[in-house]
């Protein structure tokens, strides 16, 4: 059970190293909604929708 749980620590400690070199990257796009099917575009107003979701779980 120790070794479990050093185990899960160093797995912890190994992906926060991995993390401090990721870099936030914003991009910005303009999609042209004409040339989209219907599918595709209830597909990104989800997409939208479900994103703002999880950023204001994170504020909170």
């Amino acid at each position: 059970m120790i070794s479990e749980e050093k185990a899960k620590k160093y797995s912890l400690k190994i992906t926060k190293e991995k993390r401090k070199n990721q870099k936030i990257t914003i991009i910005k796009t303009k999609i042209d909604m004409d040339k989209l099917s219907n599918k595709t575009v209830n597909t990104l107003k989800m997409l939208f929708l479900e994103s703002k979701w999880l950023l204001s779980l994170n504020i909170c």
